[in-house]
């Protein structure tokens, strides 16, 4: 994401910190189950299952992320996309979380509070200023006719 962009893209930092529990699982189950003298056949299985459970999850985090669009703002999970319009947000804020740290979020027409990928203070080292230009980029492409609350 560059600065002289106005249009952003929020994705997960690279790396294995930003894997988490799922990398390092299977390198210390593996080994004692190993150490117990599990079966070699439940030794694979678990290999196999922890392999597939790593590729979910490695899929999951690659995925997620929020990006801006001329007419909208995209959420992708792991599992959809959703699409808000400019003219349809109703707010954008930061939110603090005791464990998480903090988030932006937008609200939408329905008044229903949506996270935004990507966007927090963990993953975007001056969240203020992102969430100032998201304002802004915001304010300039609702369109003319907006009011707060009209959809």
């Amino acid at each position: 994401m560059t600065k002289e962009s106005e249009f952003r893209t929020y994705c997960p930092a690279s790396g294995l910190r930003s894997a988490g529990a799922p990398v390092v699982i299977p390198f210390t189950v593996l080994p004692l189950m190993a150490a117990t003298r599990v079966s070699m056949a439940m030794l694979l299985l678990t290999a196999v299952v922890l392999g597939g459970v790593m590729a979910l999850c490695y899929v999951a985090l690659r995925r997620a992320g929020t990006t801006t669009h001329r007419d909208h703002i995209e959420l992708r999970s792991p599992f959809s996309v959703r699409r808000v319009a400019w003219s349809d947000v109703q707010a954008i804020e930061i939110r603090d979380y005791k464990l998480m740290g903090q988030i932006a979020r937008v609200r939408d027409a329905s008044g229903r509070w949506l996270t935004l990928p990507h966007v927090n203070s963990n993953s975007v080292p001056s969240l203020p200023e992102e969430v100032r230009a998201l304002r802004e980029l915001w304010e300039r492409l609702r369109g003319p006719d907006w009011a707060p609350g009209q959809h």
